[in-house]
C-alpha cells in the first residue's frame, strides 16, 4: 500500500443548521474597554444559557456583542482575525474586528425587520 493512500486525510467537521456565531466581549475590573473578544458558537436562541454558563467559570464581565444567524461564519472570524489571536477562541479587541462585528449586527437587524414585515402567504 502506498504511503500516500495509508494518511488519512482530516476530515471537515459538520456544521449544524440551528447553531449561531456569537461574539462577547470580556472586560476586566472596572476597564469600560474590554480586553479580550470571543468568537464562538451556540445553538440558536440560546446566547442566554451560554453567557450564564461561559460567566459561571469566568472572573471577568461577559457581555455579548452580537449574535449572527448561522455557524459557517465562526471559522471564517478565526481565519480572518487570526493575527489577533490571543488563545483558544478569544482575540484581542482590534478596532477592525470591532467595526465589523457592529457592522453584521446592524444588518442582521435589518434582514430580521425585513423578514417581519413580509406577510405569510
Amino acid at each position: 500500500m502506498a504511503r500516500e493512500a495509508r494518511v488519512k486525510r482530516k476530515k471537515k467537521a459538520k456544521i449544524k443548521s440551528d447553531r449561531d456565531t456569537y461574539f462577547l466581549s470580556v472586560y476586566r475590573g472596572k476597564s469600560k474597554r474590554p480586553h479580550a473578544i470571543k468568537i464562538g458558537l451556540c445553538t440558536r436562541d440560546k446566547i442566554s444559557t451560554r453567557l450564564k454558563n461561559l460567566q459561571t467559570g469566568s472572573v471577568d464581565k461577559l457581555r455579548v456583542l452580537g449574535v449572527v444567524r448561522g455557524a459557517s461564519a465562526e471559522r471564517k472570524f478565526h481565519r480572518r482575525f487570526k493575527g489577533f489571536h490571543m488563545r483558544g477562541e478569544f482575540y484581542r479587541p482590534a478596532p477592525e474586528i470591532l467595526k465589523l462585528i457592529e457592522t453584521l449586527v446592524a444588518v442582521q437587524g435589518l434582514v430580521e425587520r425585513f423578514e417581519a414585515s413580509i406577510p405569510n402567504s
